[in-house]
């Protein structure tokens, strides 16, 4: 069972957070153990959650807001157990809303907030955890996280104006393809057809038009399966990070 508390340390702090226990007086015990005394306890409860959204993923977007939010609860001299309370309460996610439980979970259980981000789902770029070991080894969390959260901003509006700037070049060459593959399909076996059976002395370009014309249009189906297939293994094999990294050298 899942028990959300609210408690007081030896100093006379408020604290919030979250804990699993077999029963609540599991759940007290476990918290005199860690030397804070429970004001409150409840079993929480989980709602309804449907297939579709269990499985939904984690958008990068989100992952940014939820290492930003981290950040400014920290700045502003919230704990980490409540910090990772107030997100949990605060995100609708389900997957999210299970990962910040574990990692909870992994914070409470002593090991450190780095090694225990590490273990999670979340797709986070090596420089977030390694911002997160040295913001622990230096005491300063909130300020290694704010950085962190600085840096996934940065590469993500740097991807969107990629994203951007690629459209119009993409469209050009889109509509290129298919004002070519319609003058191979239509209008080049037209000609060829007036041209038929005349003894007419054709330039090698016009002659090698012509017949690519011909032989696109008498095996259309052929061409446009290895055109799918094609477009499937380049998504298959891209999936892999050498192969795109390859793709990319050759294209530079």
């Amino acid at each position: 069972m899942r028990f959300s508390y609210k408690a007081v340390d030896g100093s006379g702090f408020s604290q919030t957070g979250v804990l699993d226990a077999e029963s609540e007086s599991d759940a007290v015990s476990q918290l005199y153990v860690k030397g804070i005394i429970p004001v409150e306890l409840k079993v929480k409860q989980a709602g309804p959650v449907s297939v579709g959204s269990q499985k939904a993923s984690i958008k990068h977007i989100e992952v940014i807001a939820l290492i930003r939010e981290m950040a400014t609860l920290l700045a502003s001299g919230v704990g980490l157990s409540e910090a990772f309370s107030t997100l949990q309460e605060a995100t609708l996610h389900p997957r999210l809303n299970a990962m910040l439980g574990q990692l909870s979970a992994s914070v409470h259980g002593g090991e450190g907030f780095a090694s225990a981000l590490k273990k999670t789902e979340l797709k986070l770029p090596e420089y977030v955890h390694a911002l997160a070991k040295a913001g622990e080894a230096t005491g300063d969390l909130a300020g290694a996280l704010t950085r962190s959260a600085e840096q996934l901003e940065f590469d993500e509006r740097m991807r969107g104006e990629a994203r951007e700037a690629l459209i119009y070049p993409s469209i050009l060459i889109l509509t290129g393809i298919g004002a070519i593959i319609f003058i191979f399909s239509f209008v080049v076996p037209r000609f060829a057809g007036i041209l038929s059976g005349r003894n007419v002395d054709l330039p090698l370009l016009s002659t090698w038009v012509l017949h690519t014309g011909i032989f696109v249009n008498s095996h259309w189906i052929l061409i446009i399966l290895s055109l799918v297939f094609s477009g499937m293994a380049i998504v298959f094999f891209g999936r892999d990070i050498r192969v795109r990294v390859a793709m990319a050298s050759a294209l530079m």
